[in-house]
């Protein structure tokens, strides 16, 4: 194994494998989206960029070309919007939401594809999280405007106040995911989840709020300037969805991942369930 190997120039890989990036007008937004990804890479322990791939069970398409479709897509619909509608969505926002929105492959696929990978941290890396919520996770903790991360979950609606841009991102996922699955597999997307999702509905909704409290965990005590808000309002958006969705073995489930985290949430009141 080369040097290169064992010490990728994550930066360059991505500025590389996303040209997209240069439409990003704001110099701090496209910096935020090549800090995600170089963390995102950096933990996963991944050798390439390119070497993650669309899905688990979908190699022949990597992630790059599903982000940069999904990018593409978002980006001429936001301007039929704009420009026959008028409609203003954010076209920096939009475009730093669509390269982030899978960024969380990153963590969820070291399991699959072990021979491209460098040294995975075994803290981060793993598919018991769902991608959208990782990358969410991600993008708080580099710094992104609440625009762009409220954009980011993109496939089980876990943002409470869904926006214009957000729906972009959601259904250019959807554009770009159908075709792939239909062009490799024969399928739509819905089918792709129905026969092969790896969770079932409620289980994400579980899996995720004992992520998050693990992050803001982590996170609060480093950064007690930072505002915690909007990170709150999202845990508790997800704690009522777990109380509609989950059943009591998930509950269950859920009080035991968020106990050991619980003394660093008391400042978010009535998020957890009861």
């Amino acid at each position: 194994m080369t040097d290169r190997d064992q010490n990728p120039d994550y930066r360059t890989q991505v500025e590389d494998a996303l040209p997209e990036l240069d439409d990003i007008e704001g110099d701090d937004c496209r910096e935020r989206v090549i800090e995600a990804w170089v963390l995102g890479l950096q933990r996963g322990g991944w050798r390439s960029i390119e070497g993650i791939p669309y899905a688990w069970n979908i190699g022949e398409v990597t992630n790059v070309e599903h982000v940069r479709g999904v990018t593409q897509v978002a980006s001429a619909a936001a301007e039929v919007q704009r420009d026959l509608h008028g409609a203003e969505p954010d076209m920096d926002t939009v475009r730093a939401a669509c390269l982030l929105h899978d960024v969380g492959k990153c963590y969820e696929y070291t399991e699959y594809v072990d021979s491209e990978l460098v040294d995975p941290d075994p803290r981060y890396g793993g598919d018991t999280i769902p991608h959208s919520l990782s990358g969410y996770a991600l993008s708080y903790e580099v710094g992104c405007s609440m625009a762009v991360k409220q954009a980011i979950p993109h496939f089980i609606g876990e943002i409470p106040q869904r926006t214009l841009e957000a729906e972009l991102v959601k259904s250019a996922n959807a554009a770009s995911s159908n075709a792939i699955t239909e062009a490799t597999m024969g399928l739509t997307l819905s089918e792709w989840v129905e026969q092969y999702s790896q969770m079932t509905l409620a289980e994400p909704v579980v899996f995720a709020l004992a992520a998050l409290a693990k992050s803001a965990a982590e996170i609060v005590p480093e950064a007690p300037g930072r505002s915690t808000r909007g990170l709150a309002a999202f845990l508790s958006s997800f704690a009522r969805a777990a109380r509609s969705l989950a059943c009591s073995a998930c509950v269950a489930r859920l009080r035991r991942a968020v106990g050991p985290f619980q003394s660093h949430l008391n400042r978010f009141p009535s998020i957890f369930l009861a």
